[in-house]
């Protein structure tokens, strides 16, 4: 053969060979095309349809709210921290969420002791109007709470980013708090020795700020979580003559009917929660900025734990600092504020010589103290809390006294929200 027709044979060859690559080339092209356009429709009836009022359903519950926050800045707010977390902001934002926790048992009122609410002193509770009102020689102002029957709502604090499921798994996780707080109890209180019919415990009490051991996370992942019974330390304010001391006791709350069912805890599942704090020489300064690196940190008491793992915590001190909306000079101004001058430090201050950033803050509550879960980095008995005056302070504020208690959980990643604009008369319903 010469070697012309040779070199014709490897033309045509060469002509079959480059004919089967580009086939195959096309092929591969033509699949991953297709697998492109179908992932970017998905994505984007995910993330850009969001009219529920019409029907229309975002995939997954975070992609919703990242999407609403263009259209909605009045609420919805980036925090610009390391995290980048989505955070509802302002005095009273639409994030309520019914994950169909149940409904409340009873009335509960309110009474306050003082003309103005902010400066209350440890306001008491009722079960109706008539016994509020019955009670003068404490109360002058009777507020209700909510009534019999009401479902149990809680609030999105927002869309948090880098969450771990305490495995090393990281997601974009909904965090919420319950709206009202589950009771008034120690941040941690142990009794070694036996508690008496009457609450009193007959040996030492000991605590201290390791929330890992605190009685309040078993609390919130044992009683609360599993919707059953448990003594909680409380003080009782009467002075004990013979021993020359205040009264404390312990108190059995039931929490079967309020607690957690099965259904709403299929939502929910665990988180790496950061135990990091300030110390002493910082509190006063602390921004929320401040409190947000602090809280992440692994400046912590002694050995104490760096994080756990849990289901159900508290909100961090930086959680209400962020929380802050007010306009966009307010919230400059109260985001550069520490978080300790947030209201006032006694009752003879005037208001109007205050910066008040409490106002504009959806997570502060008038009725008392509400503990956090922010640590003292500095001594092993002190924790953070949000006065109800509106200011984070943890001076005098041993973790064995009560303060009102607002469980938080983060949402699974997959949970989508199907109906409900927010508000709570309309709030926002959830699914898996």
């Amino acid at each position: 053969m010469s070697s012309l027709k040779k070199f014709d044979y490897r033309i045509k060859d060469n002509r079959k060979r480059n004919i089967f690559l580009c086939g195959i080339i096309l092929v591969v092209v033509t699949i991953v095309g297709v697998k492109l356009f179908n992932s970017y429709a998905t994505f984007s009836n995910e993330t850009t349809t969001i009219d529920l009022a019409n029907g229309s359903v975002i995939i997954p519950a975070t992609h919703y709210l990242k999407e609403l926050e263009k259209t909605n800045k009045d609420e919805l707010m980036y925090d610009g921290t390391i995290d980048n977390n989505l955070r509802y902001i302002g005095a009273n934002p639409n994030n309520y969420i019914d994950i169909e926790n149940g409904e409340y048992q009873t009335d509960i009122w309110i009474g306050y002791n003082n003309d103005d609410i902010y400066q209350a002193q440890r306001p008491v509770e009722y079960q109706s109007l008539e016994a509020c009102q019955k009670d003068k020689t404490y109360n002058k102002h009777c507020t209700k709470l909510h009534s019999k029957g009401d479902p149990i709502l809680w609030r999105i604090i927002g869309v948090m980013n880098n969450i771990d499921d305490g495995t090393g798994k990281i997601e974009s996780r909904l965090k919420i708090i319950r709206d009202e707080d589950i009771g008034m109890m120690a941040w941690d209180a142990k009794c070694n020795g036996t508690i008496d019919e009457n609450g009193v415990c007959s040996g030492e009490n000991t605590y201290s700020n390791n929330w890992n051991e605190a009685s309040l996370k078993e609390t919130l992942n044992e009683a609360f979580w599993n919707s059953t019974s448990t003594s909680t330390k409380k003080y009782i304010y009467e002075y004990d003559n013979a021993n020359s001391k205040y009264i404390s006791k312990w108190e059995q709350l039931n929490f079967s009917k309020e607690g957690m069912n099965e259904e709403s805890k299929k939502l929910f599942e665990n988180a790496k929660w950061h135990l990091g704090g300030i110390t002493s020489t910082e509190y006063s300064t602390a921004t929320a900025e401040i409190y947000y690196t602090k809280e992440h940190s692994d400046k912590v008491y002694g050995t104490n734990p760096t994080s756990t793992n849990a289901i159900v915590g508290l909100m961090y001190a930086s959680d209400y600092g962020f929380a802050i909306g007010g306009g966009a000079t307010t919230r400059e101004t109260c985001l550069k504020t520490a978080l300790y001058n947030w209201g006032p430090k006694q009752v003879s201050q005037s208001q109007s010589e205050l910066l008040i950033c409490r106002e504009y803050d959806w997570l502060y509550k008038p009725s008392n103290y509400q503990w956090v879960i922010t640590p003292l980095a500095s001594n092993d008995n002190l924790a953070s809390s949000v006065n109800y005056s509106g200011f984070v302070r943890y001076q005098t504020h041993v973790i064995n006294e009560y303060y009102r208690v607002h469980p938080v959980l983060y949402l699974k990643s997959t949970v989508k929200i199907t109906e409900g604009k927010g508000t709570k008369e309309e709030p926002f319903k959830i699914s898996l």
